[in-house]
């Protein structure tokens, strides 16, 4: 009997120390957020004065705005106030199980500098828009190195590529319901 009381206290001990970690990570969380945010806001500025110091006008304004977008109620998303994560109880099992989920994904990091790659690219395509070749020019020879393409031509159609993608009809769906919160319309077809 008195083994069973004692298991039965360990076992209490950690299902109310367990509760208790998990209530505490639930009111830390946007602590925490705000935490990154002023991180992102001091690294961002001082990005910025630096590139501005240096005469890179333009990352010194991409600087800035990031800035803006970190403070602002309409910028980053990841900064907002979101009650789905901040109230939810087992959402420390679920990024564990999720850990688990993606970590063999993409062990060579090929993933991510492919991903990387995609991204100067669509930011070299953007820049030619403004006129800043150069810059431009810069970004697409990262992007090659990242994508491993041998020709620049390569990398222009694979971006292009993304790119008509991110106009599509499903993307501009896809878009509606992450940045609005809105259902998507119902489709026609059954």
């Amino acid at each position: 009997m008195k083994r069973r009381a004692l298991l039965l206290a360990f076992v209490l001990g950690v299902a109310i120390g367990a509760a208790g970690i998990l209530f505490l990570d639930m009111r830390m969380r946007a602590t925490y957020r705000r935490v990154l945010q002023s991180n992102c806001l001091v690294e961002q500025d001082l990005l910025a004065a630096r590139t501005a110091r240096q005469g890179d006008q333009l990352h010194s304004m991409v600087y800035r705005w990031n800035a803006v977008d970190a403070s602002s109620e309409e910028g980053f998303r990841i900064f907002r106030a979101d009650p789905e994560i901040d109230n939810g109880f087992f959402l420390p099992f679920m990024l564990l199980g999720l850990r688990y989920i993606i970590a063999p994904v993409d062990p060579s990091g090929r993933g991510a500098r492919v991903s990387e790659g995609l991204e100067r690219g669509k930011l070299a395509r953007a820049l030619e828009r403004i006129g800043a070749s150069t810059t431009a020019e810069e970004q697409w020879r990262r992007a090659q190195d990242l994508l491993r393409r041998r020709t620049l031509e390569e990398v222009h159609r694979v971006v292009d590529a993304v790119l008509e993608i991110e106009n599509s009809d499903v993307a501009k769906q896809a878009e509606v319901v992450a940045l609005d919160r809105q259902s998507p319309p119902a489709s026609g077809r059954r």
